[in-house]
């Protein structure tokens, strides 16, 4: 059977999503097979099961074409509510550097390469945010 380019794609941002927890000491449990919610081929988003509570997600990663990152998965449990999360984390990062200050819990490059990184970074969470509003993105979570 041979595999399409999004499964191919897909398979290597899994990869990217492990290797990443693995050099951030994140202790987990599986990592999906597939992408919970993607937008093939810039973005996809992985759930990442708590290795303390076994079947639950408790982390959501983020790997494509721009940072991969990961955060904590709580209350709402949906890739819509990651998609949110990593926007608005990613928008005050970015604001933080623009502002020549230290950003938060996160680190996206050396300082000196901030003007380079901060605006794409920006622009890509204002965009999650935008994804992660429109109700016609999600319609699909709503099907039984």
């Amino acid at each position: 059977m041979a595999f399409s380019e999004e499964d191919r794609w897909s398979v290597e941002m899994r990869r990217r999503v492990i290797d990443y927890l693995a050099v951030q000491n994140v202790e987990h449990g599986a990592v999906g097979e597939w992408p919970a919610w993607d937008a093939y081929p810039q973005i996809g988003i992985w759930a990442i099961e708590s290795k303390g509570a076994p079947g639950w997600v408790g982390w959501w990663a983020v790997a494509g074409n721009g940072p991969t990152d990961y955060v904590t998965c709580h209350g709402d449990r949906t890739p819509r509510t990651a998609v949110r999360d990593f926007g608005n984390r990613w928008k005050a990062a970015a604001r933080d550097m623009l502002a020549g200050k230290v950003p938060d819990r996160v680190s996206f490059g050396p300082r000196e390469s901030w003007p380079e990184i901060a605006r794409p970074l920006l622009d890509r969470a204002e965009t999650l945010l935008q994804i992660a509003d429109d109700d016609n993105e999600w319609t699909w979570m709503d099907e039984d």
